[in-house]
C-alpha cells in the first residue's frame, strides 16, 4: 500500500496510524514486529475492515471528544464566561492547555459558538410562547430552518417526534405582536397550522 495522498498533511496522518495500528515504520520501509513487511515498493494487503477502520479514524478523529474535552465542553454550557484558568483548576489542566484544547474544539466544529442566556424579566413586559409548528408533506428540517430563521421573534427551534414538525420558542412583545407573528408562520407556504402554549412562569432559571 503506497503513501501517496493527494494531501501532505493526510498523508502525514496516514503514516501516523500505520506506525500506531499497524506497527510500520514508514520511514525506513520496515515492519517494526516483522521485518517481511514494509511500505513504499513493497505491497501490503491488510484485511479490508482495518481499511475501513484506518479511514474512519481519520474522518472522525476531528470531532471526538475525551474525557477532559467532555468536562470542558459541560463548564462552558453551564457558563460560557469562566475563564481558561477556572475551567483548568477544575479538570486539572493550566490556562493554556485549556485554550488550546477550547481552540481545537472551535476549529473542528464541535464548539459552534457563545451565547447569552438572558432573563425575560429584563427585557421588560412581553410574550413568551411555545409553538408547535406542522408542515406539509416532506418538509426537511433545512426548510424548516429556512423558514423559522425568517421570524426574529422565534428564539429557538427544534425538530420533535409526535405530530408536530417542529417546536418553536417564541417572543413578542404583546398578545398582538404574537397573533401578527404566528399569521405570518402561517402564511408560509410549507406551514399548516401552528398551535401555542403561553408561559406563565419559568419553574426552573438558567444555568449560572
Amino acid at each position: 500500500m503506497r503513501l501517496a495522498d493527494g494531501a501532505d498533511g493526510v498523508a502525514r496522518r496516514y503514516r501516523r496510524i500505520l506506525v500506531r495500528v499497524l506497527g510500520l515504520d514508514t520511514s525506513s520501509g520496515r515492519h517494526l514486529h516483522s521485518p517481511s513487511i514494509g511500505v513504499g515498493d513493497i505491497s501490503i494487503h491488510p484485511p479490508k475492515g482495518l481499511i475501513n477502520a484506518l479511514a474512519f479514524h481519520h474522518m472522525d478523529d476531528s470531532l471526538r471528544l475525551d474525557g477532559l474535552d467532555r468536562r470542558i465542553v459541560a463548564r462552558l454550557e453551564r457558563n460560557a464566561r469562566s475563564s481558561f484558568a477556572t475551567i483548568g483548576a477544575e479538570v486539572g489542566l493550566s490556562a493554556p492547555a485549556v485554550k488550546r484544547r477550547v481552540d481545537r474544539l472551535v476549529e473542528s466544529g464541535v464548539i459552534t459558538g457563545f451565547h447569552a442566556v438572558l432573563d425575560p424579566r429584563a427585557l421588560g413586559p412581553g410574550v413568551e410562547v411555545f409553538v408547535e409548528l406542522y408542515c406539509s408533506g416532506r418538509t426537511s428540517a433545512v426548510e424548516i430552518a429556512r423558514i423559522v430563521s425568517r421570524h426574529t421573534e422565534v428564539q429557538e427551534a427544534y425538530t420533535v417526534t409526535g405530530d408536530a414538525n417542529a417546536l418553536l420558542r417564541v417572543r413578542t412583545t404583546d398578545t398582538a405582536h404574537l397573533e401578527r407573528t404566528l399569521e405570518n408562520l402561517r402564511s408560509e407556504p410549507a406551514v399548516l397550522q401552528t398551535k401555542s402554549s403561553v408561559v406563565l412562569s419559568r419553574l426552573i432559571p438558567p444555568a449560572d
